[in-house]
């Protein structure tokens, strides 16, 4: 057995478990080694998890991130942009049946 693996398997850990771990260590609650050694992964994988930590992290603060949430001011445009086109398509349906009325009255 490599020095950097313990014994016996273990259940994949969850995100939230991953996130602990890495706080913890980045905390100072704990060593990367005995942070591997409670979740019984390498000291490799902690690292790993911590590195993904800290650069999704910075993307996030960057605002390039994948799962960057919406802000307030970018959902409200969204709703904006869909109520603009909702006015829109009443305003062709009023078109419309004003029209169909003009024809119907034009009528001998």
């Amino acid at each position: 057995m490599d020095n950097e693996t313990h014994e016996g398997p273990s259940a994949p850990l969850s995100s939230d478990e991953i996130a602990d771990i890495v706080v913890g260590v980045i905390a100072g609650r704990e060593s990367v080694a005995e942070a591997a050694l409670r979740a019984r992964v390498s000291t490799r994988s902690v690292e790993a998890w911590r590195q993904v930590f800290f650069d999704g992290g910075l993307e996030a603060l960057k605002g390039t991130g994948p799962h960057r949430p919406p802000t307030r001011e970018s959902l409200l445009q969204r709703e904006v942009e869909s109520l603009k086109e909702a006015l829109g398509e009443v305003f062709l349906e009023l078109d419309v049946w004003r029209d169909l009325r003009n024809a119907r009255h034009q009528r001998p």
